[in-house]
């Protein structure tokens, strides 16, 4: 044992999973957990004190962001969103078929993506 009363020394060779810690909470009751676990509640307590200490501008920027990522997303599958409006147009980078046969059945023409759709030439 090395360092002060109470500290132990974990030998590098164990995996984390297999070191065990003891310690006693504020309760008074006596806890054993794995090192890991340990390590796995540190991380998490980092991340949440990360974003406690985030600005709200930086939290709106990064949603902003994150929507303008899934508008593309849509776009780039013939779906636009603009202010709560939803429109549907055909895909200018995918490969695609339209129906335009006229009918009771068929008002608008329809549209089919083909993701995996090969121009043949002959």
């Amino acid at each position: 044992m090395a360092g002060s009363a109470g500290e132990d020394t974990f030998d590098v060779n164990i995996p984390a999973e297999r070191q065990k810690v003891t310690y006693k909470a504020k309760d008074g009751t006596i806890k054993v957990v794995t090192k890991a676990e340990l390590q796995e509640q540190m991380e998490a307590s980092e991340k949440l004190m990360q974003s406690l200490n985030e600005t709200w501008e930086d939290k709106m920027a990064k949603t902003q962001e994150i929507h303008k990522e899934r508008e593309k997303a849509l776009e780039e599958l013939g779906i636009t969103v603009e202010k709560g409006a939803v429109g549907v147009h055909t895909p200018k980078t995918m490969p695609h078929l339209v129906n335009l046969v006229s009918g009771d059945l068929f008002p608008d023409p329809t549209g089919y993506l083909r993701p995996h759709f090969a121009l043949e030439r002959r």
